[in-house]
């Protein structure tokens, strides 16, 4: 019998970057970049199949 390896242990973080305002607020027009950083950093297997689902959210 094998025994079972380390699990996977997959995170995602996400940023957003626009055009500085003094209220630190996007404005209307603004270009939103969306970074997405997603790891396995202290996971010892491989995290395979992996599925990133993340809908823009509504009014943006």
């Amino acid at each position: 019998m094998l025994a079972a390896g380390p699990a996977p242990n997959v995170t995602a973080t996400q940023t957003g970057a626009f055009p500085s305002h003094p209220d630190n607020r996007a404005r209307e027009g603004d270009t939103i970049t969306y970074t997405t950083t997603i790891s396995n950093a202290t996971g010892a297997a491989d995290a395979t199949g992996v599925q990133l689902i993340n809908p823009t959210p509504t009014n943006t």
